[in-house]
């Protein structure tokens, strides 16, 4: 009835390109349908022992009500020794054991006989556990210990994932922001130089220059603003180093100039290729930009992956004046995650 061949197989044909919690949700909907547990959760353990709830598969509707007047520390129960000495922990009768005894309003209310707690680790170090939850009391082979384990890496893999999608949403938030801000300053500055000559700026532009130069320059994406005659007038020194190439030799230019081939900057529908300049077109009649893992033949005639992103920058009256552009690289990202469902293929294989 229940299968851990047929659970290894299913675990094989999730997406793992889905989002981390409802990746590591459907784990546990496989886990729980092929090894015969009633729902199960995955729980965090920050620096100073507090436990966060990760995500949750079939939990009953007041469990959160229920588990929220327990006052007892999460590394009390039986999930403290699981992950103090990174082993699954197997509890077989929940009633009897002492360190349940807070929960004991939990476990009556769902009338949990049986819970498993599996440890997920990084470094070799638990900084989690998942557990199994269920109503009626069966043996746990080896067989099923050892594919928990395989489970718990795959869980593992997903929270890591997740924060750092997390941290990387949060960075790009803020620095889309500010990027966005001080680009329109430099903006104006150019049309200011343009029509009105000025020789000298204000200390408070001169700032936020140097300010958005650190900014732009320390870090490993590649940061742009063009005019709308697609020349460059604001670039980092990552974009320049993609041209191989000085942020001076930058300035003033276009694609085509700096190296890049007519099929890259105008597109070659026959071929798939989408083309540089009908985007900057798309963003100067307002529209918003996003191209995920788009590969592109570098001046050096290597290949780079990146997330790429294109707005319009607008000066005071609303106008559309040009082209704001920042493109993740994020070559080694996937290379990584290749290698990972590599990885993972191959302990599947080992368990059928």
């Amino acid at each position: 009835m229940y299968s851990l061949r047929n659970l290894i197989k299913s675990l094989a044909i999730l997406d793992i390109f889905s989002d981390p919690k409802e990746y590591v949700r459907n784990i546990l909907h496989l886990v729980c349908d092929n090894l015969a547990y009633s729902f199960g959760s995955v729980i965090e353990i920050d620096e100073h022992g507090k436990g966060y709830v990760f995500t949750t598969y079939n939990l009953p509707a007041d469990y959160p009500q229920i588990i929220g007047r327990v006052k007892a520390p999460v590394l009390s129960s039986p999930s403290g020794e699981a992950i103090s000495t990174g082993e699954i922990v197997v509890v077989k009768d929940t009633w009897a054991e002492p360190r349940l005894v807070p929960w004991a309003e939990m476990l009556k209310a769902y009338q949990l006989k049986m819970i498993v707690w599996v440890p997920m680790k990084n470094k070799g170090k638990s900084f989690g556990v998942y557990a199994l939850y269920n109503s009626d009391v069966h043996d746990v082979s080896e067989e099923e210990l050892q594919a928990l384990e395989q489970v718990s890496v795959m869980i593992s893999l997903a929270i890591a994932s997740n924060q750092y999608l997390d941290k990387l949403h949060e960075q790009t938030k803020l620095l889309q922001r500010e990027v966005r801000r001080l680009a329109e300053i430099a903006l104006q500055e150019h049309r200011d130089l343009l029509e009105l000559k000025v020789a000298e700026r204000t200390a408070e532009l001169q700032q936020a220059q140097n300010f958005l130069r650190s900014v732009m320059d320390n870090i490993p994406d590649s940061i742009f603003v063009k005019d709308k005659e697609f020349r460059y007038i604001l670039a980092n020194t990552y974009l320049a180093s993609v041209f191989k190439t000085t942020v001076e030799q930058v300035i003033g230019r276009d694609d085509l100039e700096l190296g890049l081939t007519k099929e890259q900057v105008f597109g070659d529908p026959e071929r798939d290729i989408p083309g540089l300049r009908i985007d900057d077109h798309a963003v100067l009649v307002g529209q918003h930009i996003y191209r995920q893992d788009s590969r592109i033949a570098l001046v050096d005639n290597s290949t780079r992956v990146f997330d790429m992103r294109k707005m319009p920058i607008r000066d005071e009256t609303g106008d559309i004046v040009g082209v704001l552009g920042i493109s993740h690289d994020v070559t080694e990202r996937l290379a990584m995650e290749e290698e990972q469902e590599r990885l993972r293929q191959q302990v599947l294989a080992a368990q059928e």
